[in-house]
């Protein structure tokens, strides 16, 4: 499973992150509400995922499914 830990982002995302919302629902729209805006994001440079474009540190990579591995 890819993962992308971003690092250094902007305050409505970090307090976006913190929200109890319903499964599905998507934290970094909820931070684009929080600012009038969409969140700008870029494509992470190893895995198929995208983070904010603000982030000042990305952490990519991947979990095993089997933790033995």
């Amino acid at each position: 499973m890819p993962v992308a830990t971003a690092i250094g982002v902007e305050s409505a995302v970090l307090a976006a992150s913190l929200f109890r919302l319903p499964f599905g629902d998507d934290e970094l729209a909820a931070a684009g509400g929080l600012i009038g805006q969409p969140v700008p994001l870029v494509k992470c440079k190893t895995i198929d995922l995208e983070v904010s474009a603000q982030a000042e540190i990305v952490l990519e990579g991947e979990i095993a499914p089997d933790p033995s591995q």
